[in-house]
């Protein structure tokens, strides 16, 4: 008697947020499925370059000197690094309404919430007609606040940083932030202070070894 095995069928979910991870190359969610690192080093896939030339699967021709794919990376996180995005759960809660409203999979709320690892009552929570009017009037708040945090940063021509802010606001403005206030605002507006480089000439001093101290050895025992 033959026993027939069940096939592992994949649910349109996983599907559907297979198709969704495609629009973002070169991106890696941690909560999300099918996302996967972008490939760097050499191609995998059979067709033809950009001067007509066929190319097999396996090929030795890095993709980014072939100008197919090109991949950004972080300088921050150092040479050769890639940079990984992470979603906040209101991005998610984003990206999963316009999955909804995308495929028209108003019932597959619950399974795209367990995918994205977030709760289905955080996002009707999320969604629902009293958290959009406290958003609406939190960012009509950070509008304002974002225009005072502008006036500080650029007092006397001098870009800022966040504890610069606080003390020019404070000095200057006769006005009172806190510290994260004024930090929330910078990153979600995008302020950004810029950092004083390096001094070139305390490396030339390093590396030829100007002004070292130099031990001590004859220690003032002179023979006479």
């Amino acid at each position: 008697m033959r026993v027939r095995r069940k096939r592992h069928r994949t649910s349109k979910s996983k599907i559907l947020w297979k198709q969704m991870a495609r629009e973002l190359p070169g991106k890696r969610c941690p909560g999300f499925a099918g996302y996967e690192k972008p490939i760097i080093g050499q191609a995998s896939y059979q067709g033809t370059d950009a001067g007509g030339e066929e190319r097999q699967a396996g090929s030795s021709k890095p993709l980014i000197e072939s100008g197919e794919r090109t991949v950004k990376k972080d300088p921050l996180c150092g040479k050769g690094a890639e940079r990984q995005l992470t979603l906040s759960p209101d991005q998610k809660y984003i990206l999963i309404r316009s999955v909804i409203q995308r495929y028209q999979l108003e019932r597959m709320v619950n399974n795209l919430c367990k995918m994205a690892g977030v709760s289905r009552s955080g996002y009707y929570r999320y969604w629902s007609a009293g958290s959009e009017e406290k958003r609406k009037h939190r960012d009509q708040k950070d509008e304002q606040v974002k225009e005072i945090i502008l006036k500080a940063f650029h007092f006397k021509r001098r870009k800022k940083g966040a504890r610069s802010i606080k003390m020019t606001l404070e000095g200057q403005f006769k006005v009172v932030y806190n510290l994260k206030r004024i930090r929330r605002i910078m990153k979600k507006y995008g302020i950004v202070c810029p950092f004083r480089k390096a001094n070139p000439y305390k490396r030339m001093m390093k590396a030829t070894q100007e002004h070292r101290v130099v031990p001590n050895l004859l220690n003032r025992e002179f023979k006479q």
